[in-house]
């Protein structure tokens, strides 16, 4: 429940970006790709299908995706999304999290990196400011 509600909050945020951030829309206005989520037991899952500055989003699998993350729980999903709306330039979390086997990847890679750069764009500007001390409570 935790990941569904992580993930449909994530597509709403991505839609308020299409609608209203224009660095944003200029970043996806250049790409055509799906990007899906699901947890590692496959009991959850969404895709995000970004097509030449659209985006659809819907909760469940996608045959042809691009790229997809497997994700070992709600509570890691959690986490990372915290970290990354603290400070969105940190990746090294993220990197810990992908040595640690909680997060991998398969398909293409160069989406990853674009998907890298659009997720800086996901924490709300004040989130990063008044989450400065509760991020090191939230551990995986």
């Amino acid at each position: 429940m935790l990941f569904r509600l992580c993930l449909w909050l994530l597509a709403k945020r991505i839609q308020y970006l299409t609608d209203t951030h224009p660095q944003f829309q200029q970043l996806i206005a250049r790409r055509a790709c799906v990007i899906s989520f699901e947890l590692a037991n496959s009991s959850a899952c969404r895709y995000f299908e970004f097509k030449w500055g659209k985006v659809n989003s819907e909760a469940k699998r996608h045959s042809h995706a691009s790229l997809s993350f497997q994700i070992s729980s709600a509570k890691d999903f959690r986490y990372l999304l915290w970290i990354m709306a603290k400070d969105p330039h940190n990746k090294s979390q993220m990197i810990t999290l992908i040595r640690q086997a909680k997060i991998r990847f398969a398909g293409d890679m160069s989406q990853l990196t674009w998907f890298m750069q659009i997720a800086d764009y996901f924490a709300p500007q004040s989130f990063a400011a008044k989450s400065s001390d509760t991020a090191e409570q939230i551990q995986p």
